[in-house]
């Protein structure tokens, strides 16, 4: 990937109002899970996000039923973040399937990142 479409830079935009909505909003409330729906692909039911939290292309991520991340979650998300059901995700965890090619570092190579289930 070298170059963003203008759809991609939008939704990158979007992406981190709604991170920053988050943030600010009262956890357990309606407001605040219809932030998390909009932030993520698919969010399972019974899963818990704990902000703050950071992502980044979040509809390229996928979390499972019975979920649980913790604070200061990081999901730099261009390759795909799948997390199965039943999975614990440990405080100040950072999942990245992309990263800067060495030589041309505006090139962003991805790979998927999966979390497996009950990992």
């Amino acid at each position: 990937m070298r170059t963003q479409t203008p759809e991609e830079m939008a939704q990158g935009v979007k992406d981190a109002q709604l991170c920053f909505k988050l943030n600010h909003t009262m956890p357990y409330t309606a407001e605040y899970n219809e932030l998390v729906s909009q932030l993520f692909g698919e969010f399972g039911e019974g899963s818990r996000l704990m902000t703050p939290t950071t992502v980044v292309r979040g509809k390229n991520v996928k979390i499972g039923k019975r979920v649980v991340i913790m604070n200061n979650s990081l999901f730099m998300s261009a390759g795909g973040i799948t997390i199965e059901d039943d999975v614990l995700v440990a405080a100040n965890a950072q999942l990245i399937s992309n990263k800067h090619d060495p030589e041309e570092h505006m090139v962003i190579t991805c790979k998927p990142v999966v979390l497996k289930r009950n990992c």
